[in-house]
């Protein structure tokens, strides 16, 4: 019998994965990784980048970070405890302008003085001057007709009923110029202008538009300022009492002791004086007394605010 011829089997070998596409396997996983790891890199560098830029140092112990204040920075903060007054008194010198010599002397007492200065006066400019400087308020003491007139002469500057709203503009103009660092006006004399609505409005329309304040002065039961104020839009304080009509340190100094006495009646007296030697001398020697009590010297603004 024929024998059948025997071919040979071999047996399948396993597949081989080519080597190089291993390698090119293996090197682009290694590329992705150098990328990766540069992409983490530049994404820290960023990072502190921008916290350098936007992060403020981290303050020491000693550094501590204060919030900002609460009430505005134009005014003064306020204080842990205001300590409560007996009461306020503002006092008002008036006819400065005269003598620089009771300018020193009112200085001197070292207590608030609004100081009420005539214009045109040898000593007027100096006298504001001095006076502000100083740290104290200076208002225009403006000369206005009585009805003494002529008889009876207010001064230079003096605003009269029978002048026009232009004359009446430009003269007060002129007075404001004369007395430097006014922040209000008073009257001298006056009581027949004062009396006088339409003339009255001419003045503190003037006034409104520098932010002025009047304190009418009262030398006439019959003054229009108050409903004139009113109609103008511009602040206005009376005055409460004459301290030396007398021209006495003995007269002077009993108004201010009575004043002392009854002082569970009021709460807040605008005074108004004149540049005496006996009136500064009653007022040095009241002095204090006004400390003992609790009573405030302030200036004839704070009263205006109030």
């Amino acid at each position: 019998m024929e024998k059948k011829k025997r071919t040979k089997r071999h047996k399948a070998s396993p597949r081989r994965f080519p080597f190089k596409a291993a390698q090119a396997v293996f090197i682009g996983i290694g590329i992705l990784l150098v990328l990766y790891l540069l992409l983490l890199q530049g994404e820290k560098i960023s990072v502190e980048g921008d916290l350098e830029e936007t992060v403020n140092p981290v303050p020491s112990p000693l550094e501590i970070p204060y919030p900002d204040p609460v009430w505005e920075r134009s005014k003064k903060p306020p204080t842990e405890r205001v300590r409560p007054t007996a009461g306020q008194l503002a006092i008002v010198i008036d006819d400065i302008g005269y003598d620089l010599s009771i300018v020193d002397d009112l200085l001197s007492l070292n207590v608030p003085i609004t100081f009420g200065v005539l214009p045109f006066c040898p000593y007027s400019e100096q006298s504001a001057v001095r006076a502000h400087v100083a740290g104290h308020e200076v208002i225009l003491h403006l000369p206005m007709e009585p009805h003494e007139r002529p008889g009876k002469n207010p001064g230079d500057g003096a605003l009269l009923t029978d002048m026009t709203d232009r004359e009446i503009k430009a003269r007060l103009r002129e007075n404001l110029r004369s007395v430097p660092y006014a922040s209000g006006v008073n009257n001298h004399m006056g009581s027949r202008f004062m009396e006088e609505g339409d003339k009255l409005f001419i003045v503190f329309s003037e006034l409104k538009k520098r932010d002025m304040y009047f304190l009418d002065s009262l030398t006439t039961e019959h003054s229009r300022a108050k409903e004139t104020a009113a109609a103008a839009g511009i602040k206005l304080i009376t005055r409460d009492i004459f301290l030396d009509n007398g021209k006495n340190e003995a007269e002077t100094l009993v108004v201010l002791q009575n004043i002392l006495d009854k002082n569970d009646n009021w709460n807040r007296l605008i005074l108004i004086g004149h540049p005496y030697e006996s009136t500064t001398e009653a007022i040095r020697k009241i002095i204090p007394e006004f400390k003992k009590r609790g009573i405030e010297l302030v200036y004839l603004s704070q009263m205006v605010e109030h």
